[in-house]
């Protein structure tokens, strides 16, 4: 536990990741109606 596993933080970040860009188009598509 002591240094990152990279194995393990990379898919966390691209989870992290599509969310994010999940909550943006989820933004637009309320703003549009």
């Amino acid at each position: 536990m002591d240094r990152p596993d990279p194995i393990f933080r990379c898919p966390v970040r691209t989870a992290l990741t599509y969310s994010q860009e999940d909550l943006v188009g989820l933004t637009e598509k309320v703003t549009l109606f």
